[in-house]
């Protein structure tokens, strides 16, 4: 028994350094740059795991929990996900609908909502039916 814990072990620590090691390969979708500091780390969106500086994207500090883009959030995504874990179910990650950037042909990355002038007069709780999306980078 004692050897199986072992490992055990082993293997969750191999499994642990392979995802320091894929963190620290990481690069802003926005920046496409991989340079971290203590006040500017890369963050991954737990549904479709952009990678973004807290910077680039506007994030002031580094959530404790889950963090989900504005994308995931702005579909619901985020809820999904959080209710799935609360059932504790299958790991089934949500996916969100296609996206396809305003101003170019790239269909992944870091987007953010553009904001026409009939959405000015909207409430801010009311999501747009036909929701336009940018790049950060575009």
């Amino acid at each position: 028994e004692y050897a199986a814990v072992q490992k055990r072990l082993h293997e969750a620590d191999l499994a642990w350094q392979a995802q320091l090691d894929q963190d620290m390969d990481a690069v802003c979708d926005i920046c496409f740059d991989g340079e971290v500091t203590p006040e500017n780390q890369i963050i991954f969106c737990d549904t479709c795991n952009v990678a973004v500086h807290q910077g680039c994207y506007g994030i002031d500090k580094v959530p404790s929990g889950n963090y989900f883009c504005r994308a995931c959030t702005h579909f619901d995504i985020d809820k999904e996900f959080l209710a799935a874990e609360r059932r504790r179910g299958p790991r089934t990650k949500p996916t969100r609908p296609h996206i396809n950037c305003e101003l170019c042909p790239r269909r992944h990355g870091a987007f953010v909502l553009v904001h026409s002038p009939e959405s000015a007069n909207r409430e801010p709780t009311d999501k747009p039916k036909k929701a336009k999306w940018v790049h950060v980078s575009c």
